[in-house]
């Protein structure tokens, strides 16, 4: 809030040294107009560089605040100062919704939605596969496991230094919604 008002100030001291430049009749000289100008530029440019330090110092202070309560704070390589952010899993492609039907339908899954949770390594890989709601014959699972693995392409998680770490993806599988589209 005080960065925006010293900055309204330093503008208004610049549009009034501009109007008075204007007004400067012949008791008033064109230096001494140019020079009361050229004092309320430098006082945007104060104000503008204040806002500046600012920003720098507020992220500096989150920063360590962060670091005192034991977060690791890395900086990012684009801005200096402040603290990177870790990047999810990425979901590339899922060609798998026909092959899903086809194996519920073989294995007599009578269920509205399935949830899942797959596990992704640093290359991007299935790792794992975890339904939500299990099934009480473990080949169900397995099968329903498998068609999950081989059909999703991922992007793996990052962490703060931008280097790729094993994350993890969760979502549902509607039957309507699926035997809507094949």
């Amino acid at each position: 809030m005080t960065r925006i008002l010293s900055l309204s100030a330093a503008l208004a001291a610049l549009t009034l040294s501009s109007a008075a430049m204007a007004d400067s009749g012949p008791e008033k000289d064109m230096e001494e107009a140019t020079e009361e100008l050229a004092k309320a530029a430098a006082k945007v440019a104060e104000a503008t560089l204040e806002m500046v330090n600012t920003e720098e110092v507020v992220e500096a202070a989150v920063a360590s605040a962060l670091a005192a309560e034991g977060f690791a704070v890395p900086e990012t390589p684009d801005a200096p100062g402040v603290p990177a952010t870790p990047t999810p899993v990425k979901l590339v492609s899922f060609d798998g919704e026909q092959k899903f039907l086809k194996t519920s339908t073989r294995l007599r899954v009578w269920r509205a939605n399935v949830g899942y949770t797959l596990t992704i390594n640093s290359e991007g890989e299935v790792t794992d596969c975890e339904l939500t709601e299990k099934f009480r014959r473990t080949y169900v699972n397995q099968k329903l496991c498998e068609v999950l693995t081989d059909h999703h392409e991922f992007e793996p998680a990052r962490d703060e230094t931008n280097m790729p770490v094993e994350g993890h993806y969760t979502s549902r599988l509607v039957y309507l919604d699926m035997r809507d589209k094949h």
